[in-house]
């Protein structure tokens, strides 16, 4: 279940209830549902206290990479401080804090890591149900659209240091995935400082009569409920908002029963059920872990330093070519020169003077170290992120201009950043399990998912039935696949490349490069493989007996079949009767062959040498013929 939801600031928060810390019970899990709210938000409440610093830094953090002066999340808006009395604007001048979190998400984000799911010694059948199912996640995300979510969190996690993604299933039975900002997520930081806490908090905000739609049983005490009060500028009415906190709590142990999942409000529990599920229902991620804690370390919060001494440094050099830089006149006390000549005069004008003539000076504004300082901070910002200026710029060095260099020169740059694309990845095998798991709950009962695999050309149905598998059967792994070979352009290099190798011939590369569509190729080469795995997975497991066809690669079938049956013999869990099912199979793919390829016919015996015959060697030449 999810909701719209943005963290509240201090002033005019709601949650507290009108019962005391005292009567809140620290264990809320173990509470009867009708009393689980007062624990819920008075745990909430003394969480969000004791944290105050690290949502005070969360929102330095924004106000570094927003380039505003952000006073608090409330209602989801960023509110820009200005003040008629301030002199001095803490705006960053150069962002590039900015600058190197938007370089870094384009490089690391801009992959699609792909989840496959593999078999380990699995047969062709559950080999298909491993590509089906590889298919069917591939489908989920992206009616999830689980990349530009994840790329989303990752940005948080750059700038908070720690970014979340919520898994959930909606109202129409459907899974789905939003981001979350990290200051809605109440940890306690003592359950968390192994980064594996028991219970996690959300507190987020929705709409009074949107509640009352998903919870009617509780209309009287949603209407009753406290409405959120926020003072925004420009005297703006914030909408008719209510607070509700959503709670998990992991159950202690294999067998404990005390997991539970709760939805409140300051006057109701409106949700209460069991939750057996032995993960939280979010994927996270973290720039940088720390040593002991939950959050991690953004990269707002490496260059933070750097980013306030160069506004100070730039200020300072604002002031001092205000003051400094300006070009003066000089002239001596008690000279007859005319103010209005000097400033109003025009080119060629004639200034009289009396005494000592008028002298100008433009001083230097300021020391030429101190611009040398800035630059040194700037690009130092860039080496701490591991990425280059050329690259926050769009550019390339002028001496690579081959294929070759720029990939060697892209690999070089991607090495700096190696652990977090690593982890990049791993975030999406986090939500495809959750996803995976997810799906067994939603479509146990419910057939024809319709889903849009990649790289059809139609949308496909899939049965969940057939596609789910056990997680005993398989194993998951994630790979780093670029945007490149899903674009027209990619696929053609990818075309040129394989017919490079001789991996495709050239009748066939001319057809791709008009209309590069490599699946239907790779699937209609591939047909006579998987057509020979499908008759010999039959045979062996299920016990049917399968025909050859003279359309077959009999070669392949019967060193496809030989191999099946020596590894089935060797494996000794075939019954005989299925082993006898593959031997005539062999048998007659080989009769067919001696059908369509006869032994030639025996030799004729040779004739007997008579005398005066000539034995080889050239014809008797004649002197009456020409010679030829």
């Amino acid at each position: 279940m999810s909701f719209e939801k943005t963290p509240t600031p201090k002033k005019g928060r709601i949650g507290t209830t009108k019962s005391t810390n005292a009567q809140a019970k620290s264990k809320w899990w173990l509470d009867k549902e009708a009393d689980i709210y007062v624990s819920v938000f008075g745990i909430v409440d003394k969480l969000r206290d004791t944290q105050s610093t690290r949502h005070l830094k969360n929102i330095q953090f924004a106000r570094l990479y927003e380039n505003l002066d952000v006073m608090s999340y409330a209602l989801g808006f960023y509110e820009s401080f200005t003040s008629n009395n301030s002199t001095v604007s803490t705006r960053p001048t150069w962002n590039v804090v900015k600058s190197c979190i938007d370089t870094v998400c384009n490089k690391i984000s801009k992959s699609r890591p792909k989840v496959e799911f593999v078999t380990e010694k699995g047969s062709f059948k559950l080999q298909q149900k491993a590509k089906n199912l590889t298919q069917y996640l591939e489908g989920l995300f992206d009616l999830t659209n689980a990349y530009q979510v994840c790329a989303r969190a990752f940005s948080d996690a750059c700038k908070f240091g720690t970014g979340a993604v919520y898994v959930y299933i909606s109202e129409d039975n459907n899974i789905k995935c939003e981001r979350v900002l990290v200051s809605e997520l109440i940890i306690d930081e003592a359950e968390g400082i192994y980064e594996s806490p028991q219970q996690i908090h959300r507190r987020k905000l929705t709409q009074r009569d949107q509640l009352k739609e998903m919870f009617p049983k509780f209309k009287d005490q949603i209407e009753s409920a406290r409405t959120f009060n926020a003072t925004l500028q420009n005297n703006v009415v914030p909408p008719d908002m209510v607070m509700v906190v959503e709670s998990w709590h992991l159950a202690s142990g294999p067998k404990a029963e005390d997991g539970r999942h709760a939805i409140c409000i300051d006057n109701c529990t409106l949700q209460s059920d069991s939750y057996t599920k032995t993960y939280f229902p979010f994927v996270f991620y973290r720039w940088c872990p720390k040593t002991m804690g939950f959050w991690g370390s953004g990269l707002a919060e490496e260059l933070a330093g750097s980013q306030l001494a160069i506004n100070k440094l730039l200020r300072m050099i604002e002031i001092a070519q205000e003051r400094m830089a300006t070009p003066r006149y000089f002239i001596e006390a008690g000279s007859a020169v005319s103010d209005d000549a000097l400033i109003n005069g025009g080119i060629g004008d004639i200034i009289t003077y009396t005494g000592t003539p008028p002298s100008q000076s433009t001083p230097a504004a300021i020391s030429p170290e101190i611009y040398r300082h800035v630059d040194t901070l700037y690009n130092r910002c860039y080496e701490i992120c591991g990425v280059s200026q050329l690259s926050a710029m769009s550019e390339k060095p002028k001496e690579l201009s081959s294929g070759i260099a720029m990939s060697t020169y892209e690999d070089i740059q991607t090495e700096r950043m190696a652990l977090s694309a690593l982890m990049y990845e791993k975030m999406f095998l986090d939500l495809g399990k959750i996803m995976i798991d997810f799906s067994r709950d939603c479509y146990e009962e419910k057939s024809n998912i319709t889903v849009k695999v990649v790289g059809s050309k139609f949308i496909k149905k899939l049965d969940w039935k057939k596609v789910s598998m056990d997680e005993d059967e398989y194993s998951m792994r994630g790979f780093p696949v670029s945007l490149l070979p899903s674009t027209p352009a990619g696929k053609l290099s990818t075309i040129v490349q394989l017919m490079q190798a001789n991996f495709i011939p050239k009748e066939y590369a001319l057809s791709l490069l008009d209309m590069p569509d490599l699946e239907q190729f790779m699937s209609i080469q591939n047909a006579s493989l998987n057509d020979t795995n499908l008759l010999i997975q039959q045979m062996l497991e299920d016990g049917k007996p399968a025909v050859a066809d003279p359309y077959m690669n009999l070669t392949l079938a019967i060193q496809q079949g030989v191999s099946a049956y020596l590894n089935a013999k060797v494996q000794g869990d075939v019954p005989e009767k299925n082993m006898e099912l593959l031997r005539n199979f062999i048998g007659d793919c080989k009769e067919l062959i001696s059908v369509a390829n006869p032994p030639p016919p025996p030799q004729l015996p040779a004739m007997p040498q008579m005398p005066g015959m000539a034995v080889g060697g050239a014809a008797p030449q004649s002197a009456l013929l020409p010679t030829q």
